[in-house]
């Protein structure tokens, strides 16, 4: 965690929260997913792990890094400036890239 600088949370869901960051040699954005770990959810989070380390298409989101502390894992993405409800509740918004990675990655 110490080579991001948090920005603000953009997010929260059922294991975590998203955080918005920036890289702190390079100043690159990035998001970064922090998920509470328990024996309920475990097997979801090596799922999307395991996903995101071995998929590489110009459609997915990049997995940057990886990170952990005693109870949570924490995942380093590209960044996306927008979450499935503003696309769902802005039927006009065009599908570029960035949108079409985080409706694949987050289905």
């Amino acid at each position: 965690m110490d080579r991001y600088e948090i920005i603000r949370p953009v997010g929260q869901g059922a294991y975590g929260i998203v955080l918005r960051a920036k890289t702190k040699e390079g100043g690159k954005t990035v998001a970064i997913k922090k998920m509470t770990v328990t024996s309920r959810n475990q097997l979801q989070i090596v799922r999307e792990l395991c996903a995101l380390r071995n998929l590489h298409h110009p459609k997915v989101l990049k997995l940057l890094d990886v990170f952990c502390s005693r109870d949570s894992l924490s995942l380093v993405t590209e960044f996306v400036p927008f979450n499935l409800s503003d696309v769902i509740a802005d039927s006009c918004r065009s599908q570029d890239d960035a949108l079409l990675r985080y409706v694949c990655v987050n289905q």
